[in-house]
């Protein structure tokens, strides 16, 4: 789960920050099995919220470690520490409340107080080391799957049904595409993936889907091309658009392309399987334009 939340996150700790002139380092510790019960998409959305958050507090090169080890009690610790510059006594034991944000209008100050909810769910503890200056260190202590408390304690995850249908995948990079495929199988969609937009041209043609999920940034034919292709010879397809430079795309240039949604890198977990759900949904004369 965590391998998958940095590869989701690479788009901004990787790409991103290097066009920003910084250089992040990210790192998974060696660890052993460590088993813990619970919702996938859910501690995948917590991992995911503290490396953004680390990505944003580091201003220069920098490094993200992420450390697991099985402690007293049949519980396991993981730490996520950060070179960044750190912050105030204040700001430390405000930054799990609803809304607290130090990112002004950029951020809605909900991302580490979801974070809070999920792993108080999973009977488990978060909490912050942090001073100006030294980087910050998020320590979460979750219950082994063979402990007493996590047999005992309900986890409440909500059900969701979702509207199911078959998607294509168009990825180059293979991570990235294994890992949306995985979430939305899991979701109960069918699920096809493709390299290229070449690819994805020969799978259209062999097989029927009800939407497909592009990169925009791809060698020979680019996210763009292929949904213009896509709009001429599979009207009925839906196209989203996934990319990690949303700000720069215009509403315009989605409607002018037939594309029903864009999605950004790296993604919000727990809103990718509602966005397809709503695509499929939808007629093709209205065209959701997700925010950008």
């Amino acid at each position: 789960i965590i391998s998958d939340a940095m590869e989701l996150t690479k788009p901004l700790w990787h790409n991103q920050s290097l066009a920003l002139g910084k250089k992040i380092d990210l790192s998974l510790g060696k660890v052993e099995n460590l088993w813990v019960m619970g919702s996938p998409s859910e501690l995948r959305e917590v991992f995911t919220n503290l490396i953004n958050n680390a990505v944003d507090a580091i201003d220069r090169d920098g490094s993200i470690n992420i450390e697991m080890t099985e402690i007293a009690d049949n519980k396991i610790l993981i730490s996520v520490e950060d070179s960044g510059y750190g912050m105030t006594e204040d700001t430390r034991k405000k930054v799990f409340e609803p809304f607290f944000t130090t990112k002004g209008k950029s951020g809605t100050g909900l991302g580490l107080s979801v974070t809070y909810g999920i792993i108080n769910r999973h009977g488990g503890v978060i909490e912050v080391e942090s001073r100006i200056g030294t980087g910050s260190k998020f320590k979460i202590t979750l219950p082994l799957s063979d402990s007493t408390l996590s047999r005992e304690k309900n986890i409440a995850v909500p059900e969701k049904k979702y509207v199911t249908g078959s998607v294509l995948v168009v990825d180059d990079e293979e991570n990235l595409r294994e890992i949306i495929a995985e979430i939305l199988e899991s979701s109960g969609h069918k699920v096809d993936i493709a390299s290229s937009g070449d690819e994805a041209i020969k799978r259209l043609s062999e097989n029927k889907y009800d939407i497909v999920i592009t990169d925009l940034g791809m060698e020979n034919i680019s996210g763009w091309d292929l949904a213009d292709i896509i709009h001429f010879k599979y009207p009925r397809t839906k196209v989203i658009l996934a990319t990690g430079w949303g700000a720069q795309v215009e509403p315009g240039q989605l409607e002018l392309h037939h594309v029903s949604c864009l999605i950004n890198k790296p993604f919000k977990i727990d809103e990718i399987a509602d966005i397809i759900g709503d695509v499929i949904s939808e007629s093709r004369d209205k065209v959701p334009i997700d925010k950008i």
